[in-house]
């Protein structure tokens, strides 16, 4: 009767819908969407820590560690 799924037709309305997203960079100043609610990414290069750690601190996502690269921050993050 009914195909399970995304049909043609939603698959073209999900495509129209994410067209204008752009794919993260993993900077600082970029909005994330963390337990519902936005928060600004803060990335802070600190040389003498040898963890990088991810911390919510009033309404910033702070990453702090040495040499974070967008992976590094990423894994932080998620």
């Amino acid at each position: 009767m009914f195909d399970k799924g995304i049909g043609a037709i939603g698959r073209k309305d999900l495509a129209e819908r994410h067209r204008d997203v752009r794919p993260r960079q993993w900077v600082s100043g970029e909005s994330m969407l963390y337990l519902g609610r936005r928060y600004v990414l803060k990335v802070i290069q600190a040389p003498e820590q040898r963890k990088v750690t991810c911390k919510l601190i009033g309404g910033q996502l702070r990453v702090q560690g040495k040499e974070l690269s967008a992976d590094r921050i990423q894994k932080a993050v998620r």
